[in-house]
């Protein structure tokens, strides 16, 4: 264990240095040559990336200075939700480009690929020390530093200010939304989606707003590990937080549009997803425990979302009461509006059933109750000798997740409803295990 001692001997430099060391132990490239990097290099750099990464649909032609004018236009026009957006809907983010030669048409440039963690066409890179200017027509607009800058495919994604240990963490905090006030994050820094604070004992994070006055202390976290412990050692924050795949993630997959806000996931929920999906690949079932106010339907959309990218599944995530139904159908609806996941909010079991029996994909949102009525129905088809309602949803992979599942309806209906699937895998969300028998206890993520 590092002594606090020594900590108070390093300045904000040597930190500095020791932290861009680490992130290059943990899946970063540093680049040197853009230290103190101006606007105008980090957009050439990207510039640069883009080409290589499209060469195909830029037919041996690569961007030109007008061309880079109008993707600049079309960044710099955005939110960052709909920076998120642009990055999150589907499997690759594209930017339409009308080509300066008329005879090269309109293409879509390749800039992000959400779900291709690590993969060849990801690049993930460090600078520190980038300039931001002032603005020319106001002499007390001061250039500006970012301290360090973690760069995907050119693109700058998280941007982190560090201070010594023995300064606030507050002070990072305040300094990134006066820099946000004085419009620093302009340019490619509007691409921006995470900002964290860090010192050598000591971590926040939180996500990047429209405006300063957006920014609000309650959503930046501390990370915690699995345990839910605190980890306020910078080096285990760095290895655990930032380290590729996991920053990627906090990206593409920790991240969502809740109303007029971007929103990161707490640690615990990013545990939570993490447990589920870890838990789903080992074809094993078992139960979130939660308390009152974490979070819990957000954890359970990002769950629920990210195992239906898969179109061989078929989530659906239940309730016990029609009011629980609906409250629930209305947030995950909000949730994935402007995104690439289908939220289906289910009325009455013949919609139900309808739905089951079509080829659409997306996450189903309903009670029990109906769904129970949907196997009954099922079942007195077969013993029919009829055709049942669900043999084509049969092939498909189920995923149940359960709200409330510590009520004690709960299990009389799931065992009607597990005796129909053959493949199928149940997660619930539970305020309490006192229920659940010792060995199912056991199991809970």
């Amino acid at each position: 264990m590092i002594k606090m001692s020594l900590y108070k001997t390093k300045g904000e430099i040597p930190f500095e240095n020791e932290f861009i060391e680490t992130l290059c132990h943990n899946g970063w490239t540093y680049l040197q040559e853009l230290d103190e990097a101006t606007p105008q290099q980090l957009e050439n750099h990207f510039r640069e990336i883009l080409n290589q990464n499209n060469r195909e649909v830029l037919s041996g032609v690569d961007i030109t200075d007008r061309e880079m004018q109008d993707i600049m236009r079309f960044i710099e026009g955005m939110t960052p939700i709909d920076v998120n957006r642009f990055l999150t809907k589907g499997y690759v983010a594209e930017i339409n480009l009308t080509r300066e030669n008329p005879d090269l048409g309109r293409i879509q440039l390749r800039a992000f690929w959400r779900d291709d963690v690590a993969g060849g066409q990801m690049r993930y890179e460090v600078i520190k020390q980038a300039i931001r200017p002032g603005m020319e027509n106001k002499p007390d607009d001061p250039n500006r530093r970012f301290d360090v800058t973690l760069l995907f495919n050119g693109m700058p994604l998280i941007q982190v200010e560090e201070k010594k240990v023995d300064v606030s963490l507050k002070t990072a905090t305040n300094q990134i939304a006066k820099y946000k006030s004085e419009h620093k994050y302009d340019g490619l820094y509007t691409l921006v989606q995470i900002f964290v604070a860090l010192k050598e004992d000591a971590s926040r994070y939180f996500a990047n707003q429209k405006s300063a006055d957006s920014f609000n202390d309650k959503f930046f976290f501390e990370w915690l590990d699995a345990s839910n412990k605190a980890v306020r050692n910078w080096k285990q924050f760095t290895e655990e937080f930032l380290m590729i795949p996991m920053a990627h993630n906090i990206v593409s997959n920790f991240t969502l549009v809740n109303s007029e806000n971007l929103v990161v996931l707490r640690p615990y929920q990013i545990h939570a997803v993490k447990a589920i999906r870890e838990a789903f690949a080992q074809h094993k079932d078992g139960y979130v425990w939660h308390a009152t106010g974490s979070g819990k339907t957000m954890t359970a959309y990002k769950t629920a979302t990210l195992l239906q990218r898969d179109p061989a599944n078929q989530v659906i995530f239940l309730s016990d009461r029609k009011e629980l139904d609906s409250q629930s159908g209305k947030n995950f609806a909000m949730f994935s509006s402007g995104s690439d996941d289908n939220v289906f909010e289910i009325n009455n079991t013949n919609d139900l059933i309808r739905h089951l029996k079509s080829n659409k994909t997306g996450v189903i949102v309903t009670t029990i109750n109906k769904m129970k009525i949907a196997v009954d129905r099922h079942n007195a088809q077969i013993a029919a000798d009829k055709k049942g309602f669900l043999d084509k949803v049969m092939q498909r992979r189920m995923v149940f997740i359960v709200d409330e599942a510590h009520r004690s309806q709960f299990g009389e209906m799931q065992r009607t409803i597990k005796q129909a699937f053959p493949k199928q895998n149940w997660y619930g969300f539970t305020l309490s295990l006192i229920h659940i028998s010792e060995p199912t206890r056991r199991s809970y993520i």
